[in-house]
Parts: C-alpha cells; structure tokens; sequence
C-alpha cells in the first residue's frame, strides 16, 4: 500500500496502529504527537501551551518507544 502511492503521515501512523496491535488511544496519542511536531514546524499553535504540546509529544515518544516503532 505505502510502496504504491504518496502517503500522508497520518495515513502511516494508522496503519503501523493496525499492524503493531495498538489501541485508539495509543494511536490517537501519536497523532498527537504528529500534530505537534507539525506545530513546530509550521509555527502554528495546535495546542493551548507549549508545555501542554510537549507532555503530549512526550506521551507520544514513548509509546514509539515501548513498541520500538520506526518509520523511514
């Protein structure tokens, strides 16, 4: 499926939930931490705080952690 077109990240980070077993949360959480980084790199604020952006891409960083998750 990746191989065959342009993905978006969000499409990918859905499809490693599926393929590692994870739970809406645990995705959801990561889509978060997407949205962050998107955040700092597009200098737009998609959370109240930047502390509040942190901890969620911190929350995100470990469940890429746990589940030792990589995408290239």
């Amino acid at each position: 499926y990746l191989s065959q077109k342009k993905a978006k990240l969000e499409e990918i980070i859905d499809l490693i939930g599926v393929y590692n077993n994870l739970n809406k949360i645990e995705v959801s959480k990561l889509q978060c931490g997407r949205k962050f980084l998107n955040m700092v790199k597009h200098n737009k604020m998609h959370f109240k705080t930047w502390k509040e952006g942190i901890d969620i891409f911190l929350s995100a960083l470990q469940i890429i952690e746990t589940n030792k998750l990589t995408i290239i």
